[in-house]
């Protein structure tokens, strides 16, 4: 089983901290293989930011999110 989840937004938002968190609860209390990846600009607040969190029963192969299950988006702009 192989689950992908994208979540985007602004900086500041918790994007990042959210994946963070989706892929321990999911490595700590479900015993799945995490892998998060995470991308955001220069700037700390207010710039695009994203977080792509795979999760699998077995070692991730390519931790990249390819066609994501759920998709969280926080902002219109990051939607685009």
């Amino acid at each position: 089983m192989r689950k992908e989840v994208k979540l985007s937004g602004f900086g500041g938002q918790g994007i990042i901290l959210a994946g963070y968190i989706l892929g321990k609860a999911a490595s700590i209390y479900d015993g799945k293989e995490a892998v998060l990846c995470q991308s955001y600009g220069p700037e700390s607040r207010g710039g695009a930011c994203s977080a792509e969190v795979v999760i699998s029963d077995g070692p991730v192969d390519y931790p990249r999110a390819t066609e994501p299950e759920v998709l969280v988006v926080m902002s219109q702009e990051a939607y685009f």
